[in-house]
């Protein structure tokens, strides 16, 4: 009766976490590389999500977000003077260097925009910041601040806004609107963001796979969709992640919720490690360099990925998305 009660618990915990009941056999954690391994996966419908953990210690440094910047009124972001699609400047009015990843976007001015490549802003510093538009439909506005929008960029809008053109960005918010039947009469990105039948979805595919993501040493997650790798991401820091991890989330919740759910299971750890190191062998070219962090670009067939290294060429975040 032990052995029986206990099978019937075990089944009962790996439901609770919408995942295989012999997950654990598959052999997680599971190594990913030299300093991460990652966990057994949560699901819901299409999308199952691989908590990542560092193995060895990490650095620490502590950053604000560009919410907790916003929050704190750290940080003040307006448009350049004269108005620049590309460019927004950016002020770091506190007391600890901010943290901007791509594809977050941020509200106002002459219109909206998305972060082009992860930044880091020291304290004090003025920066001009590259940007795309994600509202095709309007140029106006007296009032030339913005402020954090509290979302980011799915997939395929990211590939866009950090290796693609302004052309290709407007392609893909008018894709995930029209995926998500949602309307904008200037074309806006937040469009999606504001309606309600989207933040419900969003919150309760949150309830379930949140608590996947917890853990002191987890620093990131690897994002699938129907069984194919969808995105993996990580952090140099655990704090940095647990800051981060809701909106990267919703962020490609966002894209999936207009995928058909095929019923497939989550990829096996051997799919994920193979799509992984292939991108990692890929040859490395400079996307883009700020003062205080440089991006740094692979890519193959498969998809691309972007380092955001700090100046003494440790990892603050790893983003890698498929195509």
């Amino acid at each position: 009766m032990k052995i029986v009660a206990s099978a019937i618990s075990a089944l009962a915990v790996a439901a609770a976490l919408c995942v295989p009941p012999d997950a654990e056999a598959a052999g997680y954690p599971h190594e990913l590389d030299v300093e991460h391994s990652f966990g057994r996966p949560a699901a819901h419908g299409p999308v199952a999500v691989f908590p990542i953990y560092r193995k060895v210690r990490a650095k620490t440094m502590e950053y604000l977000t560009l919410d907790e910047a916003t929050r704190k009124r750290a940080i003040r972001i307006t448009e350049k003077e004269g108005g620049s699609v590309p460019e927004v400047r950016m002020h770091n009015r506190g007391k600890l260097p901010i943290y901007i990843a791509a594809g977050e976007v941020v509200l106002g001015g002459k219109q909206d925009r998305m972060v082009s490549h992860d930044v880091l802003i020291a304290p004090g510093a003025k920066m001009t910041v590259s940007v795309r538009c994600v509202e095709h439909g309007r140029w106006s506005g007296s009032n030339h601040e913005f402020r954090s929008a509290g979302a980011m960029g799915g997939n395929k809008t990211k590939l866009a806004v950090q290796f693609k053109g302004q052309s290709e960005v407007w392609q893909e918010v008018a894709r995930q609107n029209a995926d998500n039947s949602a309307t904008s009469a200037t074309g806006s990105f937040r469009a999606s963001l504001d309606k309600g039948e989207i933040k419900r979805k969003l919150k309760a595919i949150a309830r379930v796979v949140l608590p996947a993501l917890e853990g002191r040493n987890a620093v990131g997650m690897i994002v699938a969709v129907n069984g194919e790798v969808f995105a993996i991401e990580m952090f140099g820091t655990p704090k940095l992640f647990s800051k981060m991890k809701r909106k990267l989330l919703d962020s490609f919740v966002l894209d999936a919720l207009a995928i058909k759910d095929l019923g497939l299971p989550p990829p096996s750890a051997s799919t994920i490690v193979d799509f992984y190191r292939s991108i990692l062998v890929a040859q490395a070219e400079e996307l883009k360099r700020y003062k205080d962090n440089k991006n740094m670009k692979r890519e193959n067939r498969r998809g691309a990925l972007n380092d955001s290294l700090d100046e003494s060429g440790e990892l603050i975040h790893r983003s890698l998305l498929a195509y």
